[in-house]
């Protein structure tokens, strides 16, 4: 009896000591933890902030976006595996995840769930194929039998019957019927911090300046980075210095240039400016044949700004676009007016909220008039100022704004895996992250949910767990 004592008082602590260990220290390079997000636990927090999220009995719905969850990271990882158990129920067309890489609002977000591939697998009219990662998918009207993804890369079809979500074609773009342009054409743009532009070059020396002015509204320094891309590379990176005003003094700096200029081989290219909201461009000095402003466009022409820049010229902005989805913002009351897009009439009718509209007409190339500015506009498409120098480099991309795929399309390629069915009410997730450069801070790595348009579309995601695998 004395020695069964003596075994239970040593038998019980090892016991609990085995399980201490085995959820707080690494065995053979791996750890796992898992929540269902309704109470804090000691290595992975809430969604936070708890006000975008509402908890029910079986799972927390995240209702706005974005919502992070904070993971305790003691030891150094390579790689994180997420799995994810939710509901598919009244889903958002969009679920991007991804890991903090760096301080503010920098993370490596990646796609991982959409509404309209998952819709498209089970729709009895598309077939698909699947290799490595990849998901070709093509309607059955065509004798599609024989396909294959690799070969279909090398011979693709006319982009206007092709889609893409989360994937990077490596065929050149060309326009056979190209002439370059020596002359510098100059263009009056008046756009407000971060742009994008993407151009076709072919073989010739190429010259973009811009000019731009710094109002000094907002605290902090203001320097503008221009990042050269072609496709995935970088291929440049050069800063211009902040004006030395890092305080607010509602007064712009005079005018500063920054310039690019070199040679290209032919091919697509994506001109980054990063910079602040401080920042306004107000114009570009080039001689590209071929140039849009990809995808966001915030336009400051707008009599909230008249007091700063003088010589603003207040006249409607004139556009056209190649796309179809639009979401808009205007955060003064300056801005709010009715944009024409082609013969139908988005109101921007409030501010500070996003607003949307859906192209319904059939043509490829819309104008658009903007007649008071101030906006912030979206689209799935490039911004043109003149309609001579417009181009349609890409084929459809899905993303938050494409919830139907149009007639025209018959294939879609997808870099997607897709979820697994457990049964009609709960569905798994699962993503690969890389997180050896990941952002750590007090020892927790932090992962953000970004859920494009999920108050607009009035969707929710509601998860049941959540499961993440840490590996050295």
């Amino acid at each position: 009896m004395r020695l069964a004592y003596l075994i239970i008082l040593i038998i019980i602590p090892l016991i609990g000591l085995y399980i201490l260990a085995d959820r707080y220290f690494i065995w053979e390079g791996e750890i796992t933890y898992q929540t269902d997000f309704q109470d804090k636990k000691a290595v992975l927090s809430r969604l936070l902030p708890e006000g975008r999220v509402q908890i029910q009995e079986n799972r927390v719905r995240i209702l706005q976006e974005p919502v992070y969850v904070d993971v305790r990271m003691r030891e150094k990882f390579k790689n994180a595996s997420v799995d994810m158990a939710f509901s598919p129920e009244n889903t958002p067309n969009i679920i991007k995840l991804g890991p903090q890489i760096g301080p503010d609002f920098q993370y490596d977000l990646k796609p991982v769930y959409s509404r309209t591939l998952e819709e498209t697998l089970v729709n009895p009219e598309w077939g698909n194929i699947q290799e490595d990662g990849e998901i070709l998918f093509f309607r059955k009207k065509s004798d599609n039998a024989n396909i294959n993804i690799t070969d279909f890369k090398k011979n693709l079809p006319d982009q206007n019957k092709l889609a893409v979500f989360n994937i990077k074609l490596e065929n050149p773009f060309k326009i056979e019927a190209y002439r370059a342009e020596k002359d510098i054409k100059k263009t009056s743009l008046e756009l407000r911090g971060s742009h994008e532009i993407e151009f076709y070059a072919k073989n010739e020396m190429v010259s973009i300046t811009f000019d731009y002015q710094d109002i000094n509204r907002l605290e902090g320094e203001d320097p503008v980075n221009l990042l050269l891309f072609k496709g995935s590379n970088l291929l440049s990176n050069q800063q211009s210095e902040d004006d030395g005003i890092s305080s607010v003094i509602n007064k712009a700096s005079p005018i500063k240039t920054v310039s690019l200029e070199r040679f290209f081989e032919e091919g697509i290219y994506t001109l980054k400016i990063s910079t602040t909201e401080d920042i306004i461009i107000r114009n570009i000095k080039t001689n590209l044949s071929r140039w849009g402003i990809k995808s966001r466009i915030y336009l400051a022409n707008n009599s909230e700004y008249k007091n700063l820049l003088p010589d603003l010229n207040l006249s409607a902005t004139q556009l056209w676009t190649n796309g179809k989805f639009f979401r808009a913002r205007t955060t003064h009351a300056s801005g709010i007016q009715e944009v024409q897009i082609h013969n139908q009439t988005f109101p921007i009718s409030q501010t500070h909220q996003f607003l949307s509209h859906e192209y319904l007409g059939k043509d490829d190339w819309i104008p658009i008039t903007i007649p008071k500015n101030d906006l912030y506009l979206e689209t799935n498409g490039l911004y043109f100022f003149d309609p001579l120098v417009a181009f349609n480099p890409n084929p459809l991309e899905i993303n938050e704004f494409v919830e139907t795929i149009p007639d025209s399309v018959d294939y879609i390629l997808a870099k997607y895996t897709p979820a697994q069915r457990t049964n009609e009410s709960t569905w798994h997730l699962n993503a690969e992250f890389a997180v050896k450069n990941a952002w750590v801070q007090d020892q927790k790595l932090r992962f953000l949910f970004s859920i494009p348009r999920i108050e607009e579309q009035k969707a929710a995601f509601g998860i049941s767990n959540f499961k993440i695998r840490l590996s050295q």
